[in-house]
Protein backbone atom coordinates (compact mmCIF):
# COMPACT_ATOMS: atom_id res chain seq x y z
CA UNK A 1 0.00 0.00 0.00
CA UNK A 2 1.51 3.35 -1.03
CA UNK A 3 1.39 6.51 0.99
CA UNK A 4 -1.42 8.04 -1.13
CA UNK A 5 -3.75 5.11 -0.46
CA UNK A 6 -2.91 5.26 3.23
CA UNK A 7 -3.62 8.98 3.31
CA UNK A 8 -7.01 8.42 1.66
CA UNK A 9 -7.93 5.71 4.16
CA UNK A 10 -6.91 7.90 7.09
CA UNK A 11 -8.90 10.81 5.68
CA UNK A 12 -12.00 8.63 5.34
CA UNK A 13 -11.59 7.40 8.93
CA UNK A 14 -11.22 10.95 10.22
CA UNK A 15 -14.30 12.00 8.24
CA UNK A 16 -16.37 9.12 9.60
CA UNK A 17 -15.29 9.90 13.16
CA UNK A 18 -16.13 13.58 12.68
CA UNK A 19 -19.56 12.72 11.28
CA UNK A 20 -20.28 10.32 14.15
CA UNK A 21 -19.40 13.05 16.64
CA UNK A 22 -21.71 15.60 15.00
CA UNK A 23 -24.65 16.45 17.26
CA UNK A 24 -27.43 15.59 14.76
CA UNK A 25 -25.94 12.11 14.30
CA UNK A 26 -25.54 11.64 18.04
CA UNK A 27 -29.13 12.68 18.75
CA UNK A 28 -30.50 10.51 15.95
CA UNK A 29 -28.55 7.52 17.24
CA UNK A 30 -29.66 8.06 20.83
CA UNK A 31 -33.30 8.46 19.76
CA UNK A 32 -33.13 5.22 17.77
CA UNK A 33 -31.57 3.53 20.82
CA UNK A 34 -34.44 4.79 22.98
CA UNK A 35 -37.10 3.60 20.51
CA UNK A 36 -35.47 0.19 20.05
CA UNK A 37 -35.08 -0.24 23.80
CA UNK A 38 -38.69 0.64 24.58
CA UNK A 39 -40.02 -1.42 21.65
CA UNK A 40 -38.05 -4.53 22.64
CA UNK A 41 -38.98 -4.05 26.29
CA UNK A 42 -42.67 -3.69 25.48
CA UNK A 43 -42.81 -6.63 23.08
CA UNK A 44 -40.38 -9.13 24.59
CA UNK A 45 -39.04 -7.66 27.86
CA UNK A 46 -35.60 -7.35 26.23
CA UNK A 47 -33.45 -4.22 26.64
CA UNK A 48 -30.49 -2.56 24.94
CA UNK A 49 -27.33 -3.94 26.61
CA UNK A 50 -26.04 -1.06 28.70
CA UNK A 51 -25.47 -0.97 32.45
CA UNK A 52 -27.49 1.68 34.28
CA UNK A 53 -27.83 2.71 37.90
CA UNK A 54 -31.31 3.00 39.44
CA UNK A 55 -31.89 4.48 42.88
CA UNK A 56 -34.46 6.33 44.97
CA UNK A 57 -33.20 9.74 46.08
CA UNK A 58 -34.52 12.52 48.29
CA UNK A 59 -33.90 16.26 48.49
CA UNK A 60 -35.44 19.26 50.26
CA UNK A 61 -38.23 21.43 48.93
CA UNK A 62 -39.08 24.13 51.40
CA UNK A 63 -40.02 22.44 54.67
CA UNK A 64 -40.68 19.03 53.11
CA UNK A 65 -38.74 16.27 51.40
CA UNK A 66 -39.19 15.15 47.80
CA UNK A 67 -38.77 11.51 46.85
CA UNK A 68 -37.68 10.70 43.30
CA UNK A 69 -36.40 7.85 41.15
CA UNK A 70 -33.01 8.47 39.56
CA UNK A 71 -31.81 6.60 36.47
CA UNK A 72 -28.36 7.14 34.94
CA UNK A 73 -25.63 5.41 32.93
CA UNK A 74 -23.46 3.39 35.29
CA UNK A 75 -20.10 5.06 34.67
CA UNK A 76 -18.14 8.16 35.66
CA UNK A 77 -19.03 10.34 32.65
CA UNK A 78 -21.23 13.45 32.72
CA UNK A 79 -24.52 13.49 30.81
CA UNK A 80 -27.44 15.77 30.02
CA UNK A 81 -30.43 15.48 32.34
CA UNK A 82 -34.15 14.91 31.79
CA UNK A 83 -36.90 15.38 34.38
CA UNK A 84 -39.97 13.24 33.66
CA UNK A 85 -43.10 14.54 35.38
CA UNK A 86 -45.83 11.94 35.81
CA UNK A 87 -49.47 12.69 35.15
CA UNK A 88 -52.50 12.04 37.37
CA UNK A 89 -51.68 8.37 37.98
CA UNK A 90 -51.96 6.59 41.33
CA UNK A 91 -48.51 4.98 41.06
CA UNK A 92 -46.85 8.37 40.55
CA UNK A 93 -43.11 8.08 39.96
CA UNK A 94 -43.39 4.27 39.88
CA UNK A 95 -45.87 4.19 36.99
CA UNK A 96 -44.74 1.35 34.73
CA UNK A 97 -44.77 3.39 31.50
CA UNK A 98 -42.58 6.05 33.12
CA UNK A 99 -40.21 3.41 34.48
CA UNK A 100 -39.72 1.98 30.97
CA UNK A 101 -39.22 5.45 29.49
CA UNK A 102 -36.74 6.48 32.18
CA UNK A 103 -34.75 3.27 31.81
CA UNK A 104 -34.69 3.72 28.03
CA UNK A 105 -33.49 7.31 28.33
CA UNK A 106 -30.69 6.33 30.71
CA UNK A 107 -29.56 3.51 28.40
CA UNK A 108 -29.58 6.07 25.57
CA UNK A 109 -27.20 8.28 27.57
CA UNK A 110 -29.31 10.65 29.70
CA UNK A 111 -29.58 11.11 33.45
CA UNK A 112 -33.30 10.84 34.16
CA UNK A 113 -35.11 12.00 37.30
CA UNK A 114 -38.76 11.14 38.05
CA UNK A 115 -40.00 13.08 41.12
CA UNK A 116 -43.08 12.18 43.10
CA UNK A 117 -45.79 14.80 42.56
CA UNK A 118 -47.94 14.07 45.59
CA UNK A 119 -50.92 16.27 44.73
CA UNK A 120 -51.15 15.06 41.15
CA UNK A 121 -51.26 11.45 42.33
CA UNK A 122 -54.58 12.33 43.96
CA UNK A 123 -55.80 14.33 40.95
CA UNK A 124 -55.21 17.65 42.61
CA UNK A 125 -53.52 20.55 40.84
CA UNK A 126 -51.46 22.47 43.38
CA UNK A 127 -48.58 24.95 43.40
CA UNK A 128 -46.63 22.58 45.67
CA UNK A 129 -46.02 20.29 42.69
CA UNK A 130 -44.59 23.22 40.72
CA UNK A 131 -42.23 23.81 43.64
CA UNK A 132 -41.30 20.12 43.53
CA UNK A 133 -40.33 20.44 39.87
CA UNK A 134 -38.22 23.53 40.56
CA UNK A 135 -36.47 21.72 43.44
CA UNK A 136 -35.94 18.68 41.20
CA UNK A 137 -34.26 20.82 38.56
CA UNK A 138 -32.00 22.40 41.18
CA UNK A 139 -31.13 18.95 42.54
CA UNK A 140 -29.95 17.76 39.11
CA UNK A 141 -27.95 20.95 38.64
CA UNK A 142 -25.93 20.07 41.73
CA UNK A 143 -25.00 16.55 40.63
CA UNK A 144 -21.46 15.99 39.35
CA UNK A 145 -22.67 13.41 36.80
CA UNK A 146 -24.86 16.03 35.03
CA UNK A 147 -23.23 18.29 32.43
CA UNK A 148 -25.52 21.28 33.02
CA UNK A 149 -27.96 20.71 30.15
CA UNK A 150 -31.33 19.78 31.66
CA UNK A 151 -34.77 19.49 30.10
CA UNK A 152 -38.24 18.77 31.52
CA UNK A 153 -40.99 16.60 30.04
CA UNK A 154 -44.60 17.10 31.15
CA UNK A 155 -47.32 14.55 30.42
CA UNK A 156 -51.04 15.34 30.53
CA UNK A 157 -51.81 17.28 33.73
CA UNK A 158 -48.12 17.62 34.61
CA UNK A 159 -47.42 19.42 31.31
CA UNK A 160 -48.77 22.83 32.49
CA UNK A 161 -46.92 22.39 35.80
CA UNK A 162 -43.65 21.81 33.92
CA UNK A 163 -44.36 24.95 31.88
CA UNK A 164 -44.89 27.00 35.02
CA UNK A 165 -41.79 25.56 36.72
CA UNK A 166 -39.69 26.42 33.66
CA UNK A 167 -41.02 29.99 33.76
CA UNK A 168 -39.96 30.36 37.41
CA UNK A 169 -37.22 32.98 37.75
CA UNK A 170 -35.06 30.66 39.89
CA UNK A 171 -34.42 28.30 36.97
CA UNK A 172 -35.90 29.93 33.84
CA UNK A 173 -32.50 30.96 32.43
CA UNK A 174 -31.09 27.45 32.82
CA UNK A 175 -33.80 25.15 31.44
CA UNK A 176 -32.63 23.80 28.09
CA UNK A 177 -36.00 22.57 26.77
CA UNK A 178 -39.44 21.52 27.97
CA UNK A 179 -42.17 19.37 26.49
CA UNK A 180 -45.93 19.73 26.77
CA UNK A 181 -47.55 16.41 25.90
CA UNK A 182 -51.33 16.65 26.03
CA UNK A 183 -51.50 19.55 28.50
CA UNK A 184 -53.93 22.42 28.92
CA UNK A 185 -53.14 26.07 28.13
CA UNK A 186 -55.96 27.84 29.95
CA UNK A 187 -57.16 26.05 33.11
CA UNK A 188 -60.46 27.95 33.15
CA UNK A 189 -61.26 26.92 29.57
CA UNK A 190 -60.28 23.32 30.29
CA UNK A 191 -62.34 22.99 33.49
CA UNK A 192 -65.40 24.49 31.83
CA UNK A 193 -64.88 22.09 28.92
CA UNK A 194 -64.97 19.14 31.33
CA UNK A 195 -68.08 20.52 33.01
CA UNK A 196 -69.99 21.39 29.83
CA UNK A 197 -68.69 18.45 27.73
CA UNK A 198 -67.92 20.65 24.77
CA UNK A 199 -64.96 22.70 23.57
CA UNK A 200 -64.66 25.68 21.26
CA UNK A 201 -62.94 25.24 17.89
CA UNK A 202 -62.74 28.51 15.95
CA UNK A 203 -65.71 29.81 17.90
CA UNK A 204 -67.86 26.73 17.27
CA UNK A 205 -68.98 24.50 20.16
CA UNK A 206 -67.92 20.90 19.55
CA UNK A 207 -69.38 18.03 21.64
CA UNK A 208 -66.70 16.27 23.69
CA UNK A 209 -66.96 13.27 26.00
CA UNK A 210 -64.49 13.34 28.90
CA UNK A 211 -63.63 10.03 30.53
CA UNK A 212 -66.02 9.32 33.44
CA UNK A 213 -63.27 9.21 36.06
CA UNK A 214 -62.13 12.67 35.00
CA UNK A 215 -65.63 14.09 35.33
CA UNK A 216 -66.01 12.64 38.83
CA UNK A 217 -62.53 13.69 39.96
CA UNK A 218 -63.03 17.24 38.68
CA UNK A 219 -66.34 17.52 40.51
CA UNK A 220 -64.69 16.30 43.72
CA UNK A 221 -61.78 18.70 43.39
CA UNK A 222 -63.97 21.75 42.71
CA UNK A 223 -66.23 20.78 45.61
CA UNK A 224 -63.21 20.93 47.93
CA UNK A 225 -62.57 24.48 46.74
CA UNK A 226 -66.04 25.74 47.64
CA UNK A 227 -66.36 28.08 50.63
CA UNK A 228 -69.30 26.04 51.94
CA UNK A 229 -68.89 22.26 51.99
CA UNK A 230 -72.68 21.83 52.28
CA UNK A 231 -72.95 22.77 48.60
CA UNK A 232 -71.23 19.58 47.50
CA UNK A 233 -74.34 18.32 45.68
CA UNK A 234 -74.29 21.19 43.21
CA UNK A 235 -74.02 20.41 39.50
CA UNK A 236 -70.79 21.16 37.69
CA UNK A 237 -71.94 24.45 36.18
CA UNK A 238 -73.07 25.70 39.59
CA UNK A 239 -69.82 24.56 41.19
CA UNK A 240 -67.91 26.74 38.78
CA UNK A 241 -70.09 29.78 39.46
CA UNK A 242 -69.70 29.34 43.23
CA UNK A 243 -65.89 29.53 43.22
CA UNK A 244 -64.70 32.65 45.00
CA UNK A 245 -62.50 35.26 43.24
CA UNK A 246 -59.62 34.17 45.48
CA UNK A 247 -59.96 30.56 44.32
CA UNK A 248 -60.22 31.63 40.70
CA UNK A 249 -57.02 33.64 41.15
CA UNK A 250 -55.32 30.58 42.62
CA UNK A 251 -56.39 28.57 39.59
CA UNK A 252 -55.01 31.27 37.31
CA UNK A 253 -51.60 30.67 38.87
CA UNK A 254 -51.85 27.05 37.72
CA UNK A 255 -52.43 28.09 34.13
CA UNK A 256 -49.71 28.51 31.48
CA UNK A 257 -51.70 31.24 29.73
CA UNK A 258 -50.96 33.57 32.65
CA UNK A 259 -47.18 33.05 32.37
CA UNK A 260 -46.69 32.50 28.63
CA UNK A 261 -44.64 35.69 28.27
CA UNK A 262 -42.24 34.56 31.02
CA UNK A 263 -41.09 31.33 29.36
CA UNK A 264 -37.52 31.66 28.10
CA UNK A 265 -36.77 28.16 26.92
CA UNK A 266 -37.52 26.00 23.88
CA UNK A 267 -40.71 23.96 23.90
CA UNK A 268 -41.98 20.90 22.01
CA UNK A 269 -45.77 20.44 21.94
CA UNK A 270 -47.87 17.43 20.97
CA UNK A 271 -51.44 16.27 21.54
CA UNK A 272 -53.76 13.52 20.31
CA UNK A 273 -56.97 14.35 18.47
CA UNK A 274 -59.11 11.91 20.46
CA UNK A 275 -57.82 12.88 23.91
CA UNK A 276 -60.61 12.46 26.48
CA UNK A 277 -58.76 14.19 29.33
CA UNK A 278 -57.76 17.49 27.72
CA UNK A 279 -59.04 18.50 24.25
CA UNK A 280 -56.44 19.01 21.53
CA UNK A 281 -57.45 22.67 21.07
CA UNK A 282 -55.63 23.49 24.33
CA UNK A 283 -52.28 22.62 22.72
CA UNK A 284 -53.21 24.63 19.64
CA UNK A 285 -53.71 27.69 21.86
CA UNK A 286 -50.38 27.02 23.56
CA UNK A 287 -48.56 26.74 20.23
CA UNK A 288 -50.12 29.97 19.01
CA UNK A 289 -48.93 31.80 22.14
CA UNK A 290 -45.30 30.67 21.86
CA UNK A 291 -42.88 32.73 19.71
CA UNK A 292 -41.56 30.90 16.65
CA UNK A 293 -37.98 30.93 17.91
CA UNK A 294 -39.02 29.07 21.08
CA UNK A 295 -41.23 26.41 19.55
CA UNK A 296 -39.14 23.47 18.29
CA UNK A 297 -41.97 21.06 17.43
CA UNK A 298 -45.77 20.99 17.27
CA UNK A 299 -48.09 18.29 16.03
CA UNK A 300 -51.55 16.85 16.62
CA UNK A 301 -51.47 13.03 16.35
CA UNK A 302 -54.33 10.76 15.23
CA UNK A 303 -53.07 7.18 15.59
CA UNK A 304 -52.66 6.78 19.32
CA UNK A 305 -54.81 7.51 22.33
CA UNK A 306 -54.11 10.21 24.94
CA UNK A 307 -50.47 9.63 26.01
CA UNK A 308 -50.38 5.90 25.24
CA UNK A 309 -48.12 5.07 22.27
CA UNK A 310 -48.76 1.30 22.30
CA UNK A 311 -50.96 1.66 19.22
CA UNK A 312 -47.92 2.91 17.29
CA UNK A 313 -46.27 -0.44 18.02
CA UNK A 314 -49.25 -2.39 16.63
CA UNK A 315 -48.77 -1.95 12.89
CA UNK A 316 -51.56 -3.09 10.57
CA UNK A 317 -51.12 -3.35 6.81
CA UNK A 318 -54.35 -1.44 6.19
CA UNK A 319 -53.08 1.46 8.28
CA UNK A 320 -49.39 1.20 7.42
CA UNK A 321 -48.94 4.59 5.74
CA UNK A 322 -50.65 6.51 8.53
CA UNK A 323 -48.86 4.57 11.26
CA UNK A 324 -45.45 5.09 9.66
CA UNK A 325 -46.18 8.82 9.39
CA UNK A 326 -47.12 9.03 13.06
CA UNK A 327 -44.11 6.97 14.18
CA UNK A 328 -41.89 9.31 12.17
CA UNK A 329 -43.62 12.31 13.72
CA UNK A 330 -43.18 10.96 17.22
CA UNK A 331 -39.52 10.23 16.44
CA UNK A 332 -39.05 13.86 15.38
CA UNK A 333 -40.80 15.02 18.56
CA UNK A 334 -38.32 13.11 20.73
CA UNK A 335 -35.40 14.26 18.55
CA UNK A 336 -36.48 17.89 18.90
CA UNK A 337 -36.26 17.56 22.70
CA UNK A 338 -32.99 15.64 22.87
CA UNK A 339 -31.30 17.95 20.36
CA UNK A 340 -31.56 20.82 22.86
CA UNK A 341 -29.72 18.83 25.54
Amino acid sequence: MNWKSLAIILAVIVLLVAVSLAKPIQVATRTVTLFVDMGLNYKWQVTVPRSISISEVSYPCGNRTVMANLYRPDDRCRYSGVILAHGAVKDGKDDQALVLAAQGLSRAGYVTLVPQLENLRSFRLHADDIETLVASFQYLQQQEFVNGRIGMVGICLSAPLVFLAAADGRISDDVAVISSWGGYYNISDWLQTVISERYLDNGQAVPWEPRPTLKAATHGWLTELLPDASEETLAGEMLWQKLTPEVQHTLENLSPHSKADQLKTKIAIIHTADDDVIPWVESVKLAEAIPDDQEVYFRIFHRFYHTNVKQLLSIRISQLAGTVSEVAGFYMFVCSILYQL
